[in-house]
């Protein structure tokens, strides 16, 4: 069966999409009929790969990148130096999924020279573009046949644990950091002797004597506790037994975006989305990477101006303290955001939605 066309997404930053103007998915074929998963699992592939969603900026030619993608599926990416909202450097990436029926019929240049050639991917990755077709084409003729990217160095198509990244010619394969460990096979697994057998037969015994034992004490406390008068607890009907869990699944939980508390400002579905809402404006010009320090978060924002000054004061009165460095920040210059929080984050921490995340969970830990 002939493969006529690629599905394939945009991921950049400066653009409207997921995530608002921070990096995440700009565009993406309609197969994709949940872009927010398909963000997730991009990101989540190219940490396992010790990259960040921006991955490399190049400075001369457009860079690639290649790896293992769903089942026996690849993706072969371009990826171009760019410009964000505020004119700041980034990328933009155009990431197409390669089937594995083609994995056989043709080279990975052949395949990366076949999609430059029919398709127009320099527009397509630029910023705000308005042509982006739904797909891209593998047939018909070539229009683009000059400054073809390819692999300096021949490359084959990667396992689960590899992959390539070139960026300025200068090529390298990757290797995935969270490689899953080959399962032992039946073989390698000896069963316990016949002496730690009993011992581990003994212990479960206990063990299973003990809980009896618990659940019965705590039970018949409780009973107790309840219905001080009554020898008998009279049966619940299943009305109520229904409205019981009900409302015990109705309890507060740690969850975001649950309905407690509602009567608080800023709880409560519409508070929580809200609250992301204006966190998300606020951060959409971050700078770098955020720095966990102790119990403090340090998030470096540019351009401070009247709008941010006006979100900063929405904030304090929402989330549990935040303070700026320096305390009067001037017009047009970066400044230092400071979340103070009640425990240590980890410094894997390196986008604006896992910031966001981090400091709404913790907040919403101060409301109960």
């Amino acid at each position: 069966m002939s493969i006529k066309n690629l599905r394939y997404w945009v991921f950049t930053s400066g653009e409207r999409g997921i995530h608002g103007l921070d990096w995440g998915i700009k565009h993406a074929s309609e197969y994709f009929s949940d872009r927010q998963q398909l963000d997730t699992e991009y990101r989540a592939l190219l940490k396992e790969f010790g990259l960040l969603p921006s991955l490399e900026r190049p400075a001369e030619e457009v860079g690639l990148i290649l790896l293992r993608w769903k089942g026996a599926d690849f993706i072969a990416g371009f990826i171009f130096a760019g410009t964000d909202h505020g004119d700041r450097p980034n990328t933009s990436s155009v990431i197409c999924v390669i089937p594995s029926e083609l994995v056989g019929r043709k080279s990975v240049n052949e395949l990366i020279r076949d999609i430059w050639a029919k398709n127009n991917i320099a527009e397509i990755a630029r910023k705000n573009s308005q042509c982006r077709p739904d797909t891209l084409r593998l047939e018909g003729d070539s229009v683009f046949t000059e400054n073809v990217p390819y692999f300096k160095s021949s490359v084959s198509w990667p396992s689960y644990y590899n992959g390539w990244l070139q960026i300025d010619g200068k090529q390298r394969e990757l290797s995935r950091v969270n490689a899953v460990k080959a399962p032992v096979t039946q073989m390698e697994i000896k069963p316990p002797s016949r002496g730690k057998l009993k011992i581990i037969v003994a212990l479960a015994a206990v063990a299973m004597t003990f809980s009896a034992v618990k659940y019965f004490v705590s039970w018949n406390f409780e009973s107790n506790s309840a219905n001080p008068t009554q020898e008998k607890i009279p049966e619940v009907s299943s009305d109520v037994a229904g409205s019981k869990d009900q409302s015990d699944e109705q309890k507060p939980s740690a969850t975001l975006g649950d309905n407690s508390h509602k009567g608080d400002k800023g709880t409560g579905d519409a508070g929580i989305i809200e609250l992301r809402k204006k966190l998300t404006e606020f951060l959409a010009d971050m700078i770098g990477e955020p720095k966990p320090d102790e119990r403090k978060l340090i998030v470096k924002i540019g351009k401070w101006d009247k709008e941010k000054a006006s979100l900063f004061s929405e904030l304090q009165s929402k989330i549990r303290k935040i303070s700026l460095e320096p305390k009067k920040p001037s017009d047009g210059r970066s400044v230092n955001v400071i979340f103070s929080l009640r425990r240590p984050v980890s410094n894997d921490i390196d986008t604006v939605d896992e910031v966001i995340d981090e400091i709404l969970s913790q907040n919403k830990e101060d409301k109960h």
